[in-house]
């Protein structure tokens, strides 16, 4: 953990599968794996990862988006545009990044570039994922995605411990974590889409300069 910033003094929550948390946070009805921050009023942080595009091939993943003409009335713009209005959709609904799974590698060749592999091997444990859907198919999960580290501020202190949500990858395509569907792999969907947006070039930062103005992004030193 950096030592640029003092006043943070982060803890790591690393058995989240239990059914209850010492920091407050409960596991509410879902799977072990599920983490419903709400009732702990986590307060969400966003990193300036977040507002930064990257492009790897290798991976074949990519979070450039079109020129915001081409996003109009779209549901990543409406996504987009619903969390930097309200950030605290993003305490329900996460899941836990298993890194032990099948396709963990290229997950963490990701996020290596995102964090850098000291950071995210530090947070290896508390890793979620959450998603948004603002749209019209309500009863879908859809692809926009969220990734964010789980911590304690000032562990221990009862009068200034908090709970930390803190987001560092904003995944509009699902291609982090893709999945299969009908006859088609989690592999084929994944070149599919990535086939089909690899040609975008417009950073997130530049593209919702606006609407990114509303949130207070945090430096990489502040874990």
């Amino acid at each position: 953990m950096s030592t640029n910033s003092p006043r943070f003094n982060t803890k790591l929550i690393t058995k989240v599968t239990k059914p209850s948390i010492s920091s407050g946070l409960s596991l509410i009805n879902g799977p072990a794996n599920v983490l419903n921050a709400h009732n702990a009023q986590a307060r969400v942080l966003f990193l300036q990862t977040c507002k930064k595009s990257v492009r790897l091939p290798h991976v074949s993943f990519s979070n450039y988006v079109p020129k915001r003409f081409f996003l109009h009335d779209s549901s990543l713009e409406t996504n987009l545009c619903t969390l930097c209005k309200n950030p605290n959709i993003l305490q329900c609904d996460l899941t836990s990044i298993a890194f032990n799974r099948e396709n963990s590698d290229r997950i963490k060749n990701i996020m290596d570039k995102i964090l850098g592999e000291d950071k995210v091997n530090e947070y290896l444990d508390v890793v979620y994922e959450t998603y948004i859907n603002c749209d019209d198919t309500l009863d879908q999960r859809g692809q926009f995605r969220v990734f964010l580290i789980y911590a304690i501020n000032n562990p221990g202190d009862v009068e200034n411990e908090e709970n930390w949500l803190v987001a560092f990858l904003i995944d509009p395509f699902h291609l982090v974590c893709p999945v299969g569907y009908h006859n088609i792999s989690k592999k084929e969907s994944m070149r599919k889409k990535y086939n089909q947006i690899k040609g975008y070039n417009e950073d997130l930062g530049t593209v919702f300069k606006k609407e990114f103005k509303n949130i207070d992004f945090k430096e990489l030193n502040i874990i």
